[in-house]
């Protein structure tokens, strides 16, 4: 009897054994043909893949969302909406000056509906860029309707058709790709990193009891105190002059995403003639539109543009050497002193 109760222990301790190593080696090998549990991990389970309809977040990109249905429905309604203004536009341009009123009453109903129309939040720039276009023609109609002088009239509808050719170019692209037109407006061109000040370099308050100041290298010229409204520093050679224009409102085709060749301010439009275009960038925490004014060889000549401060500040620049091509080091000087333009600490 003591005998047969030994085997019956030994065979106990052997199945026990066996099945520790069983449960070991199930936990242990790779999941072939095993459908997991409920309770299993996240982390053994595949992720589904993102939704079409949400841009992927990348760095400094926030996801936006783009319902297919949503976009669908809001181009609809902005192509009915474009044909009506367009027919406005041409009826305008064939009347006499007398006989404008009623027509820019109607220009101005589809400036409202415009801005009443709903878009998806990957579509709001399209808004602003359509509604900016229409307010420079407007503006175009009522400034020759007051007999403004003929420089500010032609001055204001040219900003109306460039701010119209901006306007249909990003639509064509917001058609062929929403999400790619969508992210190419939003994600700027770094061109500088980040201001890293140095010894040699010195702070400026911009003007007596304004919050922002900017950084100069050691041997540039010191601007006035208070000259707040434009800021005028030279390089050590003076052949290099850095306009920087503030205090006022600055409108880059209604949004610092979307870069065009001209500029809002309250005292009227600021336009800067280019052969290059323009491109959204970043100078540290600042964001704007950088325009570029070469010569024959490529070199280039003027540097301008809009620069938005995270707090929402807007500044014109514009950057100007005589006689000569800057040279990569002197544009990025500039750049640098851009970047540098921030809120005081103190």
């Amino acid at each position: 009897m003591k005998r047969f109760q030994i085997i019956i222990a030994s065979c106990a301790a052997v199945l026990l054994v066996v099945f520790i190593a069983v449960v070991i080696y199930r936990l242990a090998a790779p999941n072939d043909g095993f459908a997991a549990s409920p309770s299993a991990s996240s982390a053994s389970v595949s992720a589904d893949p993102p939704p079409t309809d949400v841009v992927t977040p990348t760095p400094g990109l926030v996801t936006v969302d783009c319902p297919d249905d949503a976009t669908a429905q809001y181009i609809d309604s902005l192509d009915a909406l474009m044909v009506e203004w367009d027919d406005a536009m041409r009826l305008a341009e064939s009347t006499s000056r007398i006989a404008l009123s009623p027509v820019v009453n109607s220009l101005q109903t589809l400036r409202r509906d415009a801005s009443d129309l709903e878009p998806p939040a990957c579509a709001v720039y399209l808004q602003e860029l359509q509604t900016l276009a229409m307010d420079y023609a407007i503006d175009g109609y009522l400034a020759f309707m007051q007999r403004t002088s003929e420089y500010l009239v032609n001055k204001t509808f040219r900003a109306a058709l460039d701010a119209r050719a901006s306007f249909d170019t990003h639509l064509a692209l917001f058609r062929a790709d929403p999400l790619a037109a969508y992210t190419a407006v939003h994600t700027p061109v770094v061109l500088i990193d980040a201001y890293e000040p140095t010894d040699d370099w010195y702070n400026i308050r911009m003007a007596k009891g304004q919050p922002m100041i900017f950084s100069l290298p050691g041997d540039w010229t010191n601007p006035p105190a208070d000259a707040y409204e434009k800021i005028t520093i030279k390089d050590p050679t003076g052949s290099i002059t850095l306009n920087i224009l503030t205090g006022s409102e600055t409108d880059f085709l209604g949004t610092d995403s979307v870069p065009a060749s001209l500029i809002r301010l309250e005292t009227g439009l600021f336009l800067i003639d280019s052969n290059e275009g323009a491109r959204y960038v970043r100078f540290g925490e600042n964001t704007g539109g950088l325009i570029t004014t070469t010569v024959a060889d490529g070199g280039v000549t003027q540097l301008g543009g809009a620069l938005h401060t995270p707090d929402g500040t807007a500044f014109v620049f514009i950057a100007d050497k005589q006689l000569s091509p800057m040279t990569p080091q002197e544009e990025q000087l500039i750049l640098m002193i851009l970047a540098s333009i921030r809120q005081s600490s103190e």
